[in-house]
């Protein structure tokens, strides 16, 4: 579930919170379905249950929630690098777009540069290594 309210002082909050987190998920997932490169990861998801999970995920890695119950980044993604071969390459398409969004939107640098920081720090649990 996602916080309506977090930390004053968290990153969630200096984005801009519940709405601002809503609005990059669905902006990034609206661009990655379109996306030649990484589109076929997400044929055979619910796209609605996917972005729940996201925006969750996102409210924990912004220091919104104190816990984050779902799979862990490795397991839910030991799927895509087993069967479809998501590698270091399809992990820099989403960070890129993800990097444009917020910068589209007017992100702040600094704070653009507090989320790519999160979003690097992901990469071998996400890639499995």
């Amino acid at each position: 579930m996602m916080p309506d309210q977090a930390p004053e002082d968290s990153l969630f909050t200096r984005i801009g919170g519940k709405a601002a987190v809503d609005a990059v998920v669905d902006l990034l997932y609206n661009r990655l379905l379109r996306d030649v490169e990484v589109g076929r990861f997400f044929t055979d998801m619910d796209e609605r249950a996917q972005r729940r999970k996201m925006k969750v995920f996102l409210a924990y890695a912004f220091g919104a929630l104190p816990n984050y119950s779902g799979a862990s980044l490795r397991e839910a993604h030991r799927p895509l690098v087993e069967e479809k071969g998501l590698t270091d390459i399809h992990f820099d398409v989403v960070a890129e777009h993800l990097q444009s969004i917020l910068l589209e939107l007017h992100v702040p640098e600094s704070l653009v540069e507090e989320v790519m920081a999160i979003v690097g720090s992901t990469r071998n649990e996400v890639l499995n290594r």
